[in-house]
């Protein structure tokens, strides 16, 4: 299939449309925020068309799922000591953080249209 700016199908790649290089679920992924998004060729601000305010719920939501599991995960390692039972949380903490952006990611780049930012 022929790479086009925004996505409506499944096996469609999302490329700039400024210089029409494929955007990766890496250059996704490393934008801090979903208005930071930059081409990774011509350094193009870009964005999505997408729901922001659902993008925070659903941030919200797996903050606090994070905390719902952090809880009994923290109390099991707590008779180790104070500093085992935090990294073990950080860990996990960082686990659920990097599978919520991987697929936030995923999402924009199959579902979402992509357009040059105004600044």
């Amino acid at each position: 299939m022929k790479p086009r700016p925004g996505n409506t199908a499944r096996n469609v790649t999302t490329v700039c449309p400024a210089c029409g290089r494929p955007l990766s679920l890496w250059d996704v992924v490393k934008a801090p925020t979903p208005g930071s998004l930059r081409c990774g060729g011509c350094r193009t601000a870009l964005a999505f068309d997408a729901n922001l305010p659902a993008i925070a719920l659903a941030a919200v939501v797996a903050l606090s799922l994070l905390a719902w599991l952090a809880e009994p995960l923290y109390a099991g390692f707590a008779g180790f000591g104070i500093w085992p039972a935090a990294t073990v949380a950080a860990i996990a903490a960082l686990g659920v953080w990097l599978l919520f952006e991987t697929a936030l990611a995923a999402y924009l780049l199959r579902r979402r249209t992509v357009r040059a930012r105004d600044d």
